[in-house]
C-alpha cells in the first residue's frame, strides 16, 4: 500500500498558472516558445488571458 502526503501534493495543487509557467521557466523545464504556445492555448480553448505584465514577464 502507497501511502502519499497529502500536506506535501497539496502545495502543488494551489499553484497559479503564472506561477507554475514562471518557475518552469526559470528553472529552463519549459522554453519560452513552449510557453507562447501554452498562452495561445489558454487564451484560445479556456479563455485564460495573463495581465500584460505577466505574459511579458513570461515571454522575456
Amino acid at each position: 500500500m502507497i501511502v502519499m502526503d497529502t500536506d506535501f501534493f497539496s502545495f502543488f495543487l494551489k499553484i497559479s498558472i503564472p506561477t507554475f509557467l514562471l518557475r518552469g521557466k526559470r528553472k529552463r523545464k519549459i522554453p519560452v516558445e513552449e510557453i507562447k504556445r501554452i498562452i495561445a492555448d489558454l487564451r484560445e480553448k479556456d479563455y485564460y488571458a495573463f495581465s500584460k505584465e505577466v505574459e511579458a514577464e513570461l515571454l522575456r
